[in-house]
């Protein structure tokens, strides 16, 4: 059945959806395609996701559980919160209906691709023939320290995990605009992204996506390890590597690049400091400039001395200490 059929409003043709009763065959419908919350990552252009950990769900079936994590599940129980309070009226003033989609949208244009959405704006009976277009909804629930990811110069305003998402969501569903309402709990005010459809980010989307589908889903070879992002694996992999025998031309000529640059950044920068030392010793000796502005302070810097703290309240001192995997690459002469 297509959109068309389901909503008996105005809907880009050619739109299937699958029905689930249960999150778990939610879960698994999930793992035939690339979803919204996967986009970014697949593109690269996530802070927090990568392409082997959407390797991993999709193929392995290996996810992290998040079921526990206080922020999921505190944005988990205000959505409907948000959509009935806030959501819902705020597109009946401008003449839309919000519909909540309990299924997955599949386009035959881009099979590989799911679409699970927060919402559909559609207008209403009265308004309809002056609207065009559904609209694509999207909640979403700021806690105090996210917020500081909002209201950047790109991506009109939201962060790129979420930019990425909605346009995935309008290649889907052919929407031409899509709309983000965000509630930020500091101050407990609703916020709201029009974001337009972007033809140009959605062919790299479509491209991208294609790739990953068919290349490391459909014949199960995963994408390679980033450092960052992927630190279990990558340390699990230093652990499983054979010492290196025999030099490797291409791999000596980068590490003696990144040596040189190294050494030249450092250069620069006790250069900077000398230079800068000497500028400092001119001012006070009364030279001044009417092209750069400068000033000299004193300036005060309150720190925590936690080898103090350690020493007075070692008890204490234990129960706060967190333990974290990290990597350290060290790169040197022999």
């Amino acid at each position: 059945m297509v959109l068309k059929q389901f909503y008996g409003m105005i809907a880009h043709p050619g739109i299937d959806f699958i029905e689930y009763t249960s999150e778990a065959e939610w879960l698994a419908e999930r793992t035939k395609g690339i979803g919204g919350s996967d986009a970014a990552a697949v593109l690269g252009m996530s802070k927090y996701n990568s392409p082997l950990k959407v390797y991993k769900a999709k193929v392995e079936g290996i996810t992290k559980d998040l079921s526990d994590n206080v922020y999921i599940k505190k944005g988990k129980d205000l959505e409907a919160l948000i959509r009935n309070q806030y959501v819902i009226p705020y597109f009946a003033e401008k003449g839309y209906a919000v519909r909540h989609p309990q299924h997955i949208f599949v386009s035959h244009k881009t099979p590989w691709l799911r679409a699970n959405c927060d919402g559909i704006a559609v207008p209403d009976e009265i308004t309809k023939q002056h609207y065009t277009e559904n609209i694509v909804v999207e909640i979403k629930w700021v806690s105090e320290w996210g917020e500081a990811n909002w209201y950047g110069d790109e991506y009109y305003g939201i962060p790129a995990e979420y930019y990425a998402q909605v346009q995935h969501y309008m290649v889907v569903t052919g929407a031409k605009k899509a709309v983000v309402c965000a509630l930020f709990d500091k101050s407990w005010e609703m916020h709201y992204f029009e974001i337009p459809f972007d033809t140009t980010f959605a062919a790299r989307l479509v491209d991208c996506t294609y790739n990953f589908y068919t290349y490391n889903m459909e014949m199960k070879i995963p994408p390679k390890v980033d450092v960052d992002l992927d630190k279990t694996e990558f340390i699990h992999s230093l652990s499983e590597a054979a010492p290196t025998i025999s030099g490797d031309e291409v791999f000596e000529s980068k590490i003696a690049e990144y040596l040189e640059a190294k050494f030249e950044a450092d250069a620069l920068t006790k250069g900077a400091n000398a230079i800068l030392k000497e500028i400092s010793t001119m001012y006070l000796d009364g030279h001044r400039s009417e092209r750069f502005k400068m000033s000299i302070s004193k300036c005060t810097r309150t720190g925590f001395n936690s080898t103090k703290f350690a020493e007075d309240y070692p008890e204490l001192y234990k129960q706060y200490l967190q333990e974290s995997e990290y990597t350290r690459t060290v790169v040197r002469r022999k």
